[in-house]
């Protein structure tokens, strides 16, 4: 008997010259009171505290990955902690603001920006009214009005091969 199935990897990396699959996948945090493990405060002291947690709490889907890396022949599985800046933004006062994420450092920055300042940005200057391409005017029987008009007749113009 075969199988055959449709799997996929997310990543190709590179180990001593040997190419390697690898698959990635992220686990979202979740409130403390229902999970029992705060990520903020044991995320960097005790990581293998946070993974038993989340194995017992999303066992169903970290088998499924699990599954699915190996259909897929993946050598390598890799899981991401993704934290939630949800209630750190709602504590801020009311205002507009810029996320920025360092991409050669793991920080996320708020800055406080003033309400208009990304408002002009993108404005276009309209073009001057003689450089402006007008859309054809039609006259009541729908011809096109700016059409030039061709005084020649038309004639059959037929040429015997020589």
């Amino acid at each position: 008997m075969y199988l055959v199935s449709r799997c996929e990897v997310q990543s190709v990396v590179d180990i001593n010259n040997q190419r390697s699959f690898l698959t990635l996948n992220a686990l979202n945090e979740f409130d403390p009171k229902y999970s029992g493990v705060d990520w903020r405060q044991k995320l960097e002291t005790q990581r293998g505290a946070v993974l038993a947690t989340e194995l017992k709490n999303n066992a169903n889907k970290l088998a499924k990955w699990t599954a699915q890396a190996l259909l897929a022949g993946a050598d390598m599985m890799k899981l991401g902690y993704v934290s939630s800046i949800v209630d750190l933004c709602m504590k801020l006062k009311e205002g507009k603001y810029v996320l920025v994420k360092d991409p050669s450092k793991p920080q996320v920055r708020i800055y406080d920006v003033p309400q208009d300042a990304f408002d002009n940005d993108y404005v276009e200057e309209p073009l001057p009214e003689e450089e402006q391409v007008q859309p054809p005017a039609e006259d009541a029987n729908g011809v096109d009005a700016n059409a030039t008009i061709n005084d020649v007749e038309d004639k059959d113009v037929s040429k015997e091969a020589a």
